[in-house]
């Protein structure tokens, strides 16, 4: 009886630490900033190193406006700030929509998480595309694209700067050579929506039409702006770009996590009301 009790006990346990990981598998949802829709695209709120961005075609639309021949740098980004924070080893995986009509064949972009801020270490890049006609789809690990970046920075870490809970996305876009990105002037490029996801085939099997059909309440699509004009190129003087600053928001999004907590508990309590329930019987009986 006491053996068997104890293995009662056991599986209990064990069924306390599993039942996390199943239910967080199950319940993660696409975390996705789409753009397609005018009022997605203010999430961003600066721009730096002479990006001029505007929504355009249902996207954001970025131009350089940087010469790496005059000695800038050619290094146009564009910050978006969330409006709530996820669990960056909830969600490794990236898919991206853009169009990229330059002729700058790597995408690169930097994030701000509760555990660093945006610095050379959270470079991250990937190979697209050059002279789009059409938008193209990117599926990526930015863990192990994060680590496989550092090198641009002559950096050597083993462990990815993906960590934390992520509140901030800086989209650099296009990207050339270094120093700085080498951006010729005019480039321009068109990104429809960001996502992430838990796992790769939750990313393979993503439906941006879906995902808008069900929206609540659905965003109501402004017209069509005029094509941005790409800007004559004037003479300028090299200037320092301002300096980056964001405040950590204090709130986390999505919710997953505290269902997890509330279903592990009383998972634990169901389990242990049973063997308790076991206990007595037995005791009754002797």
């Amino acid at each position: 009886m006491k053996g068997k009790l104890s293995l009662l006990t056991l599986l209990a346990f064990l069924f306390t630490l599993i039942l996390p990981s199943m239910v967080s598998s199950e319940e993660l949802q696409p975390v996705v900033i789409d753009f397609y829709y005018e009022d997605d695209f203010y999430y961003y709120y600066s721009t730096f190193n002479g990006c001029n961005v505007a929504w355009d075609n249902h996207a954001v639309h970025m131009i350089s406006t940087q010469d790496p021949e005059m000695g800038e740098n050619g290094d146009p980004f564009v910050v978006f700030r969330l409006d709530y924070m996820f669990s960056c080893d909830d969600y490794p995986w990236m898919r991206i929509k853009l169009k990229n009509e330059s002729v700058a064949p790597v995408f690169e972009m930097h994030f701000s998480t509760s555990t660093t801020g945006i610095v050379a270490a959270t470079c991250t890049h990937v190979d697209i595309s050059t002279e789009d006609e059409e938008f193209k789809e990117y599926i990526f690990n930015v863990p192990e694209r994060n680590i496989a970046s550092m090198h641009i920075n002559e950096l050597d870490h083993e462990e990815t700067f993906w960590t934390g809970e992520i509140y901030e996305l800086r989209l650099d876009g296009m990207w050339v050579a270094e120093p700085s990105g080498q951006v010729p002037y005019g480039s321009e490029m068109y990104i429809e929506y960001v996502a992430f996801f838990p796992t790769e085939e939750a990313a393979n099997s993503f439906d941006i039409e879906t995902y808008r059909a069900a929206r609540t309440p659905k965003p109501t699509a402004t017209p069509k702006p005029s094509p941005t004009a790409t800007p004559e190129k004037t003479q300028t003087q090299n200037t320092e770009a301002p300096k980056q600053t964001g405040t950590k928001k204090d709130e986390t999004g999505g919710g997953s996590n505290s269902t997890v907590i509330v279903l592990s508990v009383v998972g634990g309590i169901v389990v242990v009301a049973f063997v308790a329930g076991i206990i007595i019987i037995r005791k009754k009986k002797t």
